[in-house]
């Protein structure tokens, strides 16, 4: 098995780890590094503390919790015997000689390949307003849905958790265009990132009717634009 393993930069606003707990995402990290070369595991809590967590004071059951978490919102699959991080040949890169085939079951074909895939055998307790294609590249470039979005403002609405006036926040969500609510999910994870506490942060209606997802665009782009000169400007001297 490869010795070392990938975790992007964008990880950490990627709409799916922020729904983690602190616990969670340790968690979920250390899953990462313990994976076999296919992305697989023992669904095996004991095993899974023991390598992760051997000195920390944490329960099994906060492991089984925190692994039906991840499976609720879709960053692993699992059955009875198995453990598999989905997406994880995108995210992982082996060279195919030093690969060792797995000898952990698989959980599905489908929960490999796809994330927005229901299946019973998976074990994954994904509501509708999850069942999106999640295509967050590492510089965390627009999100690129080939499909509409489920029930996209329950999307949303889990996602800014600050519970304030939803039917008129449901009501202006259902005026924006296709367009602007793909940049809202594009920009609003770093935002949420950057006010954990949610007494900081702006009341979803506010956040809409002011457009300020716009102002994280303008502020992306600056900072494309700023680096893009810098190596210009390295380039020529």
């Amino acid at each position: 098995m490869a010795k070392r393993r990938m975790i992007a930069q964008s990880m950490w606003t990627n709409r799916r780890f922020i729904r983690l707990n602190n616990k969670q995402r340790l968690l979920f990290i250390g899953l990462v590094t313990i994976a076999d070369d296919e992305g697989r595991l023992w669904n095996d809590e004991l095993s899974i503390k023991a390598k992760i967590l051997p000195v920390d004071n944490v329960k099994t059951k906060e492991i089984t919790d925190s692994l039906e978490r991840m499976a609720e919102i879709g960053l692993i699959a699992k059955s009875d015997e198995s453990i598999q991080l989905t997406g994880w040949k995108e995210h992982q890169t082996i060279r195919e000689d030093r690969i060792i085939s797995s000898v952990i079951p698989q959980v599905t074909d489908r929960c490999q390949t796809d994330v927005r895939q229901v299946s019973d055998k998976c074990q994954r307790n994904i509501i509708e307003d999850n069942i999106i294609q999640d295509n967050i590249s590492e510089d965390n470039t627009l999100v690129q849905n080939s499909n509409e979005l489920l029930n996209d403002f329950d999307e949303f609405w889990e996602l800014y958790n600050k519970k304030v006036n939803r039917a008129k926040c449901e009501k202006k969500w259902k005026r924006l265009k296709k367009s602007e609510k793909e940049d809202i999910f594009n920009t609003l994870p770093a935002y949420i990132y950057t006010t954990q506490d949610v007494q900081y942060r702006k009341n979803p209606l506010t956040y809409l009717n002011n457009r300020s997802w716009e102002d994280a665009l303008i502020e992306r782009k600056s900072k494309t634009r700023s680096n893009m000169e810098r190596i210009m400007s390295t380039e020529l001297s």
